[in-house]
Protein backbone atom coordinates (compact mmCIF):
# COMPACT_ATOMS: atom_id res chain seq x y z
CA UNK A 1 0.00 0.00 0.00
CA UNK A 2 1.03 3.71 -0.81
CA UNK A 3 -0.35 6.49 0.58
CA UNK A 4 0.57 9.65 -1.73
CA UNK A 5 -0.82 13.06 -2.46
CA UNK A 6 -3.16 13.97 -5.42
CA UNK A 7 0.83 15.68 -6.90
CA UNK A 8 2.07 12.70 -6.50
CA UNK A 9 -0.19 10.30 -7.59
CA UNK A 10 -0.33 12.25 -10.82
CA UNK A 11 3.11 11.97 -11.71
CA UNK A 12 2.47 8.01 -12.56
CA UNK A 13 -1.40 8.81 -14.12
CA UNK A 14 -2.69 11.11 -16.35
CA UNK A 15 -5.71 13.39 -15.27
CA UNK A 16 -7.75 11.20 -16.78
CA UNK A 17 -7.26 8.00 -15.31
CA UNK A 18 -7.35 9.61 -12.40
CA UNK A 19 -10.46 11.17 -12.69
CA UNK A 20 -11.73 7.64 -13.93
CA UNK A 21 -10.33 5.69 -10.75
CA UNK A 22 -11.98 8.77 -8.83
CA UNK A 23 -15.57 8.72 -10.24
CA UNK A 24 -15.59 12.53 -11.05
CA UNK A 25 -14.33 14.51 -14.08
CA UNK A 26 -11.02 15.71 -15.42
CA UNK A 27 -11.83 19.02 -14.79
CA UNK A 28 -12.42 18.46 -11.13
CA UNK A 29 -8.67 16.23 -10.59
CA UNK A 30 -7.63 19.55 -12.29
CA UNK A 31 -9.08 22.10 -9.90
CA UNK A 32 -8.19 19.84 -6.77
CA UNK A 33 -4.52 19.42 -8.00
CA UNK A 34 -4.14 23.27 -9.00
CA UNK A 35 -5.59 24.22 -5.02
CA UNK A 36 -3.47 24.12 -2.14
CA UNK A 37 -5.67 21.07 -0.63
CA UNK A 38 -4.05 18.30 0.93
CA UNK A 39 -6.05 15.29 -1.15
CA UNK A 40 -4.08 11.75 -0.76
CA UNK A 41 -4.64 8.89 -2.37
CA UNK A 42 -3.78 5.34 -1.12
CA UNK A 43 -3.62 2.48 -3.44
CA UNK A 44 -2.67 -1.22 -3.31
CA UNK A 45 0.17 -3.05 -4.54
CA UNK A 46 -0.64 -2.64 -7.89
CA UNK A 47 -1.21 1.12 -7.73
CA UNK A 48 -5.23 0.46 -7.90
CA UNK A 49 -6.57 3.41 -5.72
CA UNK A 50 -8.74 2.07 -2.23
CA UNK A 51 -9.61 5.08 -1.01
CA UNK A 52 -8.95 9.10 -1.22
CA UNK A 53 -9.12 11.42 1.51
CA UNK A 54 -8.58 14.76 2.54
CA UNK A 55 -6.49 16.52 5.22
CA UNK A 56 -7.85 18.93 6.94
CA UNK A 57 -6.31 21.53 9.60
CA UNK A 58 -8.12 22.27 13.02
CA UNK A 59 -8.67 25.49 14.57
CA UNK A 60 -8.93 29.15 12.99
CA UNK A 61 -5.93 31.13 10.81
CA UNK A 62 -3.98 33.71 12.56
CA UNK A 63 -4.71 37.19 10.65
CA UNK A 64 -2.32 39.62 10.87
Amino acid sequence: MADLTLQEYLRVATQYEAAAALGVTQGAVSQMAASDREIRIVTDMDGKIIRTYEVKTMGRKKST
